[in-house]
């Protein structure tokens, strides 16, 4: 359930951006890598400052979507926004180069080395099964599942029931008639870029407190896996409401949260890009 709850906000990001753009685009993966130092900096602050769990968790992922939101804001209007109407090899082009910039930038800040961040919940988990063979899950764990489940709630009601998700529907199906009919649709796509960008940060939050492990280098992998666990997701849901296949994906492979759908898919095939990798970096 714990990768499940990673995976999810991401790919719902992802969707999201690709949804009104049609468009490849590689950086979320380097927005929550920049979310998940934000939390990390932030949990080690509170921890040391002697802060309750509760909050140093809160403060961590509020500091962690502020970061990742303000990025997805100046990426949408310095780089994408310029390229949209440009052809889909230099959109893809800006996102490689976005996401090259900010890691050599969190490289240099790092020290080119892993940082790693102290249980925050240490040893405190939930009882989910007393039987002879006990089965337990971690505080924190709970945490990262319920704030996942939010967000997706979130983002399903905001696009069925608000202005909002009916102006990124007019802009997903037809940016040209969306903009002959009065939309804005370079605000559409900043604010779906900064929207998604604060989603994303969820994941770069979990992977801080839940695993406390972070390092430069993992934002290609992420964008690569957002990227295809995306795909997969609105290939395999045969529906024709944008915002179905934006969240029902994603909600089917949470459903399905065994080794295969969550693990060993996305990283089959991110592993059979690896060759790639120079290419691009």
């Amino acid at each position: 359930m714990t990768i499940a709850s990673f995976y999810v906000p991401l790919t719902v990001a992802y969707a999201l951006v690709q949804g009104i753009t049609s468009k490849i685009f590689l950086s979320f993966g380097d927005f929550t890598m920049y979310a998940a130092f934000a939390a990390l900096y932030a949990g080690l602050a509170g921890l040391l400052a002697g802060q309750e769990a509760a909050m140093t968790l809160a403060g961590a992922l509020m500091l962690a979507m502020l970061c990742a939101a303000a990025l997805g804001r100046v990426a949408a209007t310095h780089v994408f926004a310029p390229l949209i109407r440009g052809s889909a090899q230099a959109f893809m082009i800006g996102s490689i180069g976005v996401s090259i910039a900010l890691q050599e930038v969190m490289r240099i800040q790092s020290g080119n080395r892993d940082l790693w961040l102290p249980p925050v919940l240490e040893g405190a988990a939930v009882r989910i099964y007393d039987g002879p063979f006990p089965v337990q899950i971690g505080l924190v764990s709970v945490a990262a599942i319920a704030t996942s489940i939010a967000a997706i709630a979130i983002v399903l009601a905001v696009m069925k029931h608000s202005a909002i998700g009916r102006v990124w529907n007019a802009c997903s199906q037809s940016e040209r008639l969306a903009r002959l009919s009065g939309v804005d649709t370079m605000a559409v796509l900043r604010w779906t870029c900064v929207g998604s960008a604060a989603l994303a940060s969820i994941s770069g939050w979990i992977i801080a407190m839940s695993y406390g492990g972070i390092n430069f280098s993992m934002g290609l992998m992420l964008g690569f896996k957002a990227m295809f666990a995306s795909a997969f997701s609105v290939c395999e849901e045969q529906v024709d409401e944008p915002y179905l296949k934006i969240v029902g994906g994603p909600v089917m492979n949470w459903r399905r949260s065994d080794y295969s759908m969550t693990t060993a898919v996305p990283a089959a095939v991110t592993i059979s890009m690896l060759p790639l990798v120079p290419m691009v970096s």
